[in-house]
């Protein structure tokens, strides 16, 4: 008999966070047919190999995405960082859940564009929007590791500033 452990919610988190994942990428990949024409925006030139360093220990490799990046640990991998720019006026709540799943928190974080969201688990960055402008960043940290109000934020919120700054 094959007993299975749900220790924590583990596997439920897990698939919370895939949920919340999916349907954000949902949205950005509705938004890539209206405007995919006009900006050519390269997330994956803009972010160095030293940048992801000093977020995860582990060297990530860039997969370029129709105006966005995912880094996984080899090739074809699993996204670990995922970043998508879209020109959009919609609130940047909307990007997120309705309700937001057991165990996550809705934040603010102040010094980062117009305005920022992020959801937080035990302790944890999730799903980070960034509205600058007409433009919003939409990024999934979700297996980096990167506290809220940490150090490796920091790292990672200059990694978006100076998209956000590079942004047409």
């Amino acid at each position: 008999m094959i007993k299975l452990s749900f220790a924590n919610g583990g596997i439920l988190k897990l698939v919370y966070c895939g949920c919340a994942i999916f349907s954000i990428f949902m949205v950005i990949g509705s938004f890539k047919h209206c405007f995919a024409d006009e900006i050519n925006f390269n997330v994956c030139e803009q972010v160095s190999d030293e940048q992801i360093a000093a977020i995860y220990h582990k060297k990530l490799f860039p997969i370029e995405q129709e105006r966005g990046c995912q880094w996984s640990t080899k090739p074809g991998g699993m996204a670990y960082l995922q970043i998508g720019v879209i020109e959009s006026h919609k609130n940047l709540r909307d990007y997120f859940q309705k309700e937001i799943p057991p165990n996550y928190e809705l934040k603010k974080i102040d010094n980062l564009g117009d305005r920022c969201l992020t959801t937080v688990s035990e302790g944890y960055l999730s799903v980070i929007a960034i509205r600058e402008g007409d433009w919003v960043l939409i990024s999934t940290v979700n297996f980096l590791k990167i506290k809220y109000g940490g150090e490796k934020q920091e790292y990672l919120s200059d990694i978006y500033r100076r998209l956000l700054k590079n942004l047409p």
